[in-house]
């Protein structure tokens, strides 16, 4: 694959540092946290740190809203990339500021609990409740709720499609739409060509993938289930 110059001396530079899979858990947290440094203020109206609650306690959710009045926006909740375990509200926040603005809709996003201390189904269960707890206090944060959408990158983005997938088979709330960055949706085992091809040389490596999930899974078995690897439910049809 041919890289963009920039790109292509990004992953020059990255060269040098120790892939993840290779550092404790905490190590490696905190050099993921490192590239997420944010590079721009981006104003909002209003900016709310709170807590809902979750299957095991409270979640942090941090709430950006880009208008200073006017009628209900949508509510878009968003959920971090991680792979499930790593990072937080404030590597995320300049991305949830902009998608706030982008999409001029109330942007709440949502702290859920990471493996390895809280394995799979700890995440997605987190974020579930968090949606219903939000689509229920919406018009607190000026938003409207029958004009919902979730939104996450990498993990978070399997973390979304995960959500929409229960909010439809659990009793709603409706979603309307999903924005999904690279989503991470199925197990390496299922050996797609791609996973090999690009298997070293653009940044992740399968070998990093393959340590993301065995943090997040506490049985391989798992891997299988579509909490985990949604593409494996194809269709949200009932069929």
């Amino acid at each position: 694959m041919s890289l963009h110059p920039f790109i292509a001396a990004q992953l020059a530079a990255a060269g040098t540092v120790v892939p993840y899979h290779c550092l404790p858990i905490e190590q490696a947290r905190a050099q993921m946290k490192r590239a997420y440094a944010s590079q721009t203020a981006v104003a909002l109206a209003d900016v709310r740190n709170f807590h809902v609650q979750g299957p095991c306690g409270q979640i942090a959710v941090r709430s950006y809203h880009p208008a200073a009045d006017g009628p209900s926006l949508p509510l878009t909740v968003f959920f971090h990339g991680s792979g499930f375990c790593a990072l937080d509200l404030d590597t995320h926040d300049e991305i949830c500021r902009r998608l706030a603005v982008g999409s001029h809709s109330v942007v709440a996003s949502v702290d859920y609990r990471l493996a390895p201390e809280h394995p799979f189904p700890a995440g997605p269960d987190d974020c579930l409740a968090a949606t219903r707890e939000l689509a229920l206090m919406a018009p607190d944060l000026g938003a409207d709720a029958h004009c919902l959408a979730l939104a996450g990158d990498s993990a978070g983005g399997c973390l979304a499609a995960v959500t929409a997938l229960r909010l439809w088979q659990e009793g709603g709330p409706v979603v309307k739409a999903m924005v999904l960055w690279y989503p991470v949706t199925d197990h390496p085992s299922s050996a797609w060509p791609s996973f090999e091809r690009y298997a070293r040389g653009y940044g992740l490596s399968a070998e990093g993938m393959a340590w993301f999930w065995s943090n997040y899974l506490q049985d391989p078995a798992q891997a299988g289930h579509p909490h985990a690897s949604p593409l494996r439910r194809a269709t949200a049809t009932g069929a």
